[in-house]
């Protein structure tokens, strides 16, 4: 992870010329930066423990910032007293009266450096947003596109441009279901705050079942490979589905992937506890919906498929799912180092997401990407770079990232990014991280193959099949979950280099 910390001159200088040699804060520098570098972001002097950095800056048009060179931290030491902090007047190098002392009123810690060096070459860092107190993350925007006219010759280039390289772009129209998103997250939030008992009772595992019919995964705690580190979900497919209505045909009456009456379709939590949770996730999940055919219309333009509406055939009985997730940093013994969730490439044609903007939520914070500029070869390059939050000003929009089935179907041309949810600098900064995330899927019997270009490297599988070697692994127990990750991501990346990558 690479993060960067505001040091105001003529500390910075102090510091890479080896007279300071403790750092001082008013709060300790988190375990898991121990012992990694660390960017030293020199600001102008200023106002005493104020920031001279806004939250989110551009470091090439900024002047006064400059990345000078990098520490290591070998102990985070809190001092206790006069003395102690007298006894490091000689490393720390702070004056007295200069507002950054020691006092017995306030917490100060003692950042003990085992390195400082400058730095000849500055790492390819140019927009960086503040992630906690003085620490910085690099960040990388990406374009909000308005898709009011979806057959803009402009509308689709600006799509196709993006996605050749990132797989991610934010999209907004005229009219912007706001209320359906706020209620969708409101009904989410008010669920999670539930007690575990009452959110157990809206799973599979509480569902009392009569045949063996599908039935959505509903609530699962943070007790998986799938949620660690204070994730929770709730998941559920084709809500719409009714399994007591009159049939609607033999591809609806397979149990593998949809209910069969009595059993329900999902298992919705009682009304009693969350009234307005199954409307909300119903509008919800129909609005997204229509969004993903919408989507998928415009990539049968830009991939210039001789039927525009190729892939909405494809995927007009399909068996997508929507996932609401709610992230509390609090316990991380289980927790690797760089990641909550592993870096992984949805199987997915396109994902939407939208995320919690209340107050005290997280927004996306810690989304991280896989960077396309990323060069082995350029000293300092970023192998990953969080996603930066959309503007203040921006319209609402939602997040979408395309799958590995795009990236099949375009033979390519189209990314299917890697992402990851990072560790944070500090747990704070995830005091409430809720996600919902429409997962797009063909029909469980269509085809996957490339559907432009002359060459073919992808072996055409059905949708039911692809899925099921992609998520079988994750459930085999002599398989572990790097080589599940492994098997997952194989369309974009080979699994020897994705286990390289995770290391």
């Amino acid at each position: 992870m690479d993060v960067l910390l505001e040091c105001q001159a003529p500390y910075c200088d102090w510091i890479l010329a080896g007279r300071k040699t403790v750092e001082t804060r008013r709060y300790p520098c988190p375990d898991h930066l121990i012992g990694q570098r660390i960017w030293l972001l020199e600001s102008p002097a200023g106002s005493v423990r104020q920031s001279a950095v806004p939250d989110q800056v551009d470091l090439t048009t900024t002047p006064g910032l400059r990345i000078v060179g990098h520490i290591i931290v070998a102990a985070s030491v809190r001092y206790t007293s006069q003395a102690h902090w007298d006894a490091d007047a000689s490393r720390h190098c702070v004056p007295a009266s200069s507002g950054y002392e020691w006092s017995p009123d306030v917490d100060v810690y003692g950042w003990e450096l085992s390195a400082a060096v400058a730095t000849t070459t500055a790492p390819p860092i140019s927009t960086i947003a503040r992630a906690y107190r003085s620490f910085f993350l690099p960040v990388l925007h990406v374009p909000t596109v308005d898709i009011s006219d979806p057959t803009s010759p402009d509308v689709l280039d600006a799509i196709r441009a993006q996605c050749a390289t990132l797989g991610f772009l934010r999209v907004t129209w005229k009219n912007f279901p706001v209320d359906v998103v706020r209620e969708a997250h409101d009904a989410t939030r008010a669920f999670f705050a539930l007690s575990d008992a009452e959110k157990a009772t809206a799973s599979k595992a509480a569902t009392q079942k009569t045949n063996a019919s599908f039935c959505s995964t509903g609530f699962r705690g943070n007790t998986s490979a799938y949620n660690a580190g204070g994730r929770e979900s709730w998941s559920c497919v084709r809500p719409d589905f009714d399994p007591s209505a009159p049939p609607r045909g033999a591809y609806y009456a397979n149990p593998t992937h949809f209910a069969q009456a009595p059993d329900p379709q999902v298992p919705w939590p009682a009304p009693a506890i969350a009234p307005t949770f199954r409307p909300a996730v119903t509008a919800y999940y129909a609005t997204v919906d229509d969004l993903a055919q919408k989507l998928l219309r415009m990539f049968g333009q830009i991939l210039e498929l001789e039927d525009p509406e190729s892939l909405t055939k494809l995927s007009k009985d399909h068996a997508s799912s929507l996932n609401l997730t709610s992230l509390r940093f609090e316990d991380d013994s289980n927790v690797a180092a760089n990641a909550i969730l592993p870096a992984h490439g949805d199987v997915t044609s396109v994902t939407i997401l939208s995320h919690d903007a209340s107050d005290g939520a997280s927004g996306t914070a810690c989304l991280q990407v896989l960077n396309p500029t990323y060069d082995a070869h350029e000293p300092h390059s970023l192998r990953w770079i969080a996603l930066a939050d959309a503007a203040p000003d921006a319209p609402p929009s939602f997040l979408v990232n395309l799958g590995q089935i795009m990236e099949r179907w375009s033979n390519g041309r189209l990314k299917a990014t890697l992402h990851r949810i990072a560790r944070p600098v500090h747990p704070s900064i995830l005091r409430r991280r809720q996600a919902i995330v429409f997962f797009c899927v063909t029909n469980y019997d269509a085809e996957l193959r490339p559907l432009v270009g002359d060459t073919n490297t992808y072996t055409p599988e059905r949708m039911a099949a692809y899925a099921n070697a992609r998520l079988g692994p994750f459930h085999d127990a002599s398989k572990s979950l790097l080589e599940a990750y492994a098997i997952y991501n194989k369309d974009i990346i080979a699994p020897d280099a994705y286990i390289a990558l995770a290391q």
